[in-house]
């Protein structure tokens, strides 16, 4: 019985000094050379833009690793460029973005700023809203 008790014990302290039921496994989208190759500029804007597509849905199910959001966004900051970038680009690249203001949990206030500043920028050229609710189309009529 010691024997059990002791295997048992020892099971236990290594749970817990591996952080116990709080480390759940994540499923965080890394930053490969593959995806920097396919969204840097030298990249033709076609294969960049079926990247960000893929990304874009990605981000519906899965978070990216930490920092990840700055690698891409120094991959794909020339694509908002209203002088040089048509607008579908500039749409598709804000849209994955604000997928991923919307579902990362751990920016908080920052996802405000964030959209006020989308919301601002580029309102006044497209339309279209970037993001819509889903009880707007319920409640409010246009």
């Amino acid at each position: 019985m010691s024997r059990e008790r002791e295997g048992f014990t020892e099971r236990l302290k290594r749970w817990v000094l591996s952080g116990g039921a709080s480390r759940a496994p994540t499923n965080a989208i890394v930053v490969t050379e593959m995806m920097k190759g396919e969204l840097a500029v030298s990249t033709s804007l076609p294969r960049r833009l079926h990247a960000i597509k893929q990304l874009t849905e990605s981000l519906i199910t899965a978070k990216l690793e930490q920092n990840g959001i700055e690698q891409v966004w120094c991959l794909v900051r020339d694509l908002l460029d209203v002088m040089r970038v048509p607008p579908t680009c500039r749409r598709l690249t804000l849209k994955m973005l604000t997928n991923y203001a919307a579902g990362e949990p751990d920016i908080g206030y920052m996802r405000m700023v964030f959209m006020k500043h989308i919301k601002f920028t580029f309102s006044e050229e497209d339309p279209e809203p970037l993001y819509v609710f889903p009880w707007t189309n319920d409640y409010c009529k246009t």
